[in-house]
């Protein structure tokens, strides 16, 4: 899926937090972003990179702190179908064994 910045703005996290489709939006703010990528310093952690049309408003929003409404959550069992097709990348790779350890447990 291509990055885009309109009606729903891509975001990236680490899938076995936020699965991929997660929607969510900025507690002081109706912008929706909806999550579709994910980041190897993303791994581990519950933190979201929020995709930013151009370098300079990336520079221009920097690295906060904020809260976060998750309106939908997305899709474990997607995150780990793409994921599968992945496993020669090492971060694929461990983010699938926490989603299939996740959809164990459930």
């Amino acid at each position: 899926m291509r990055l885009s910045s309109g009606l729903e703005t891509s975001a990236s996290a680490d899938w076995s937090w936020f699965p991929v489709g997660t929607k969510f939006r900025l507690a002081d703010s109706n912008r929706i972003y909806v999550i579709d990528d994910y980041g190897s310093a993303l791994l581990g952690s519950k933190r979201i990179d929020l995709f930013m049309p151009s370098k300079r408003a990336a520079e221009n929003w920097g690295r906060r702190r904020v809260k976060i409404e998750v309106l939908q959550m997305g899709s474990f069992e997607i995150s780990r179908r793409v994921l599968k097709s992945r496993t020669r990348d090492r971060l694929a790779r461990r983010m699938l064994f926490k989603i299939e350890e996740h959809l164990q447990n459930l």
